[in-house]
Parts: C-alpha cells; sequence; structure tokens
C-alpha cells in the first residue's frame, strides 16, 4: 500500500511545532519531493512573519502630518465635521434602549419652578448610561452623562461621547468613570452617541424641549 502523504495542515503544525523528530510527517518528508517543497514554503511564510515590522515614521513626518491636519481643519471647520462623520460609519452600530425617564413620572422642579432637570437612563446588554439635562441659557441644555458597565468590571480606555444638535456636532472624551459634561447643548438635540471599543452605541433619544 502506497505511503499516504500529510496534507497541508499536518505540514503545518508539524513545523509551528518546531519540526519535531519522530513524528509521522518528519518520517515521511526525506522521502517526498513535494512535501519537503511545501514544508520549505511554509517555513519561510513563518520566517516572513517573525522577521516583518513595520517601519516607524520619523518624528519629523509625524509632526508635519498632524500640523497638516490641524491647519486644514482652521482653514475649514466643516472639514472637523466630515473626518468625524466618516470614522463614526466605519463603527458597528448598536441602538440603547430608552428604560427610564423622570418626565414620564412628573418633572423635578427647582429655583422656584424657573429651571427643571430630566433624568434618561438606557441600557444595552454591555452598558447603562445616565443623562441628566437642566435647561440652560439662552435655549439649551447642560447634559452631563454617565457611561457604566453591565457585563464587566470597567470599561475600556479611550471612550468618547459625540453629540449633534442643530447641526453642529461636538464630542467630550469620556473620564476613567464614564463621565461626560456638554455645558451648554443646543435644545434642538438629533443624536448622542458613545463610542467605545469599535462600538457607536446611539442612544434613542425622546423628544428633548428647553
Amino acid at each position: 500500500m502506497p505511503e499516504r502523504h500529510p496534507n497541508w495542515e499536518e505540514i503545518l503544525d508539524h513545523v509551528e511545532a518546531g519540526e519535531p523528530d519522530g513524528s509521522p510527517v518528519s518520517r515521511h518528508l526525506p522521502g517526498c519531493a513535494s512535501c519537503t517543497r511545501l514544508a520549505g514554503e511554509i517555513r519561510h511564510v513563518f520566517e516572513i512573519i517573525r522577521h516583518s515590522r513595520l517601519a516607524e515614521p520619523p518624528r519629523e513626518a509625524v509632526e508635519r502630518a498632524i500640523a497638516a491636519v490641524l491647519n486644514e481643519l482652521a482653514a475649514e471647520p466643516a472639514a472637523g465635521e466630515r473626518l468625524l462623520s466618516g470614522s463614526l460609519a466605519a463603527l458597528r452600530e448598536i441602538w440603547a434602549a430608552l428604560v427610564g425617564d423622570s418626565l414620564a413620572l412628573g418633572a423635578v422642579v427647582r429655583a422656584g419652578g424657573t429651571a427643571r432637570e430630566r433624568t434618561l437612563l438606557f441600557e444595552t446588554d454591555d452598558y447603562a448610561i445616565t443623562l441628566s439635562l437642566t435647561p440652560a441659557q439662552p435655549a439649551g441644555f447642560e447634559v452631563i452623562g454617565q457611561v457604566s458597565p453591565r457585563a464587566s468590571n470597567e470599561l475600556p480606555s479611550g471612550g468618547r461621547a459625540v453629540l449633534t444638535a442643530a447641526g453642529a456636532t461636538d464630542e467630550r472624551t469620556l473620564s476613567p468613570f464614564g463621565e461626560f459634561v456638554f455645558e451648554n447643548a443646543s435644545g434642538a438635540m438629533t443624536d448622542l452617541s458613545i463610542v467605545l471599543a469599535g462600538d457607536r452605541i446611539r442612544l434613542d433619544l425622546p423628544t428633548i424641549t428647553a
């Protein structure tokens, strides 16, 4: 009966394991030119992976690139909004459901009945997001928010909140505790998203009026 040739996965496993002596593949290779050639190609691929390194650009090139971007944004503010919009489009989109609204229980009246705070609670499988909205002059809101993990003990780093209101987009970096503040957001809020770990969590905002 002719000897069975190992398949490419078996040869790959053999090379990845350091080509141990005494294995079926090691006994087969000396007498088989085609399998020996395949093993050599696999070794070559591993060598390329092992020695490959992305070249780090010179510091001067990095500084020039940053300066060019900042100059463009300063010359054309709308470019910043296009850049932000493009980055959000690449994220996985998740909708956070509204599960609590203090307005449904009656507005909380402050300062002689002129200012009303509204609290909203949103949830996804992984996060809970609380918003506190307090009317601010001239016709907007102070938005205080906090993102809390539900499935782990800590938030991924680098998160941010992105608010679109009255056609303009603004963003804030989340604190280590998931907190963020928009001091005077327009009453015409159309979108509020939390960007975390490759996800864009969009809040299902109710009708909000100052």
